[in-house]
């Protein structure tokens, strides 16, 4: 794959195979275990017919020995919890029924000790009520001179309440901007920015931060969404295996899987 990026872009590899980019990034960074044996069988021969002047013998002859190991513990895997399954087939009955008679005893100590708390709360509830009788006799008198003062204490606090909403909304009023973006990949990712407004390009295919002054308009392609991107204070994860695009403009932030008009 080193010779086919040294000769050809990840876009017109993708345009001319229809393959992905995300699983031309597999392909790149030889991630086997995330492609099936017969969907690469189908991408290398797409690749062998489109690039001819690329040999493909040393990718081919990896995932030849990536598949096979696989394939070979994928059935002494399944020998083995045959094995133990035959083993253990007997030993599951005895606990199976220890289980259940342990969760019997369970349920009948919970009833007892519910119907004995609920007892106990019918006394102690009958013991309130009449606590709460004498004290409503007593504070009777007081009610009247209460809601009195609570009337003029609600007056005041609705004048503040109205200068402290007046105050609040002067400040919103003023929005910050941090014109800096900060892509952080999760994962070896390709991507291209669009400088909208200098109608300029630039291309990186990396796994390390990278800032960016966001304060032109601009649009961004991902080959995929597994990255973190930090900007005006926020932490956004797009969290997509799938293409994401980010457009940038007047210092709001929009996320789509979806293709964008005018543009790739």
């Amino acid at each position: 794959m080193d010779e086919l990026l040294k000769k050809y872009k990840i876009e017109e590899i993708s345009k001319r195979t229809s393959i992905s980019p995300v699983f031309l990034q597999k392909l790149i960074v030889e991630k086997f275990d995330k492609i099936d044996k017969l969907k690469f069988k189908g991408f290398l021969k797409i690749l062998k017919s489109e690039f001819k002047d690329v040999d493909f013998s040393e990718l081919e002859e990896k995932a030849n020995n990536y598949y096979f190991i696989a394939d070979d513990s994928k059935k002494t895997g399944k020998q083995q919890i045959i094995e133990e399954l035959d083993k253990n087939n007997k030993s599951y009955k005895g606990y199976f029924f220890v289980f259940i008679l342990i969760i019997i005893i369970g349920i009948l100590l919970y009833y007892m000790k519910h119907n004995e708390k609920i007892q106990t709360e019918n006394n102690n509830t009958n013991l309130e009520t009449l606590k709460v009788e004498k004290i409503i006799e007593k504070n009777d008198s007081n009610v009247t001179n209460n809601l009195t003062f609570e009337e003029n204490k609600s007056e005041k606090n609705k004048t503040k309440l109205t200068n402290n909403m007046i105050n609040v909304e002067k400040n919103s009023s003023k929005k910050y901007i941090d014109t800096n973006l900060t892509i952080n990949p999760l994962q070896l990712v390709w991507f291209k920015i669009y400088y909208l407004d200098l109608n300029k390009s630039k291309e990186f295919l990396t796994s390390t931060p990278i800032e960016l002054n966001a304060s032109k308009k601009m649009f961004i392609k991902f080959g995929h969404g597994m990255v973190k991107l930090f900007y005006n204070g926020e932490t956004i994860f797009p969290n997509s295996k799938r293409i994401t695009r980010v457009i940038l403009n007047n210092g709001e932030m929009n996320i789509t899987n979806k293709k964008v008009e005018n543009f790739r």
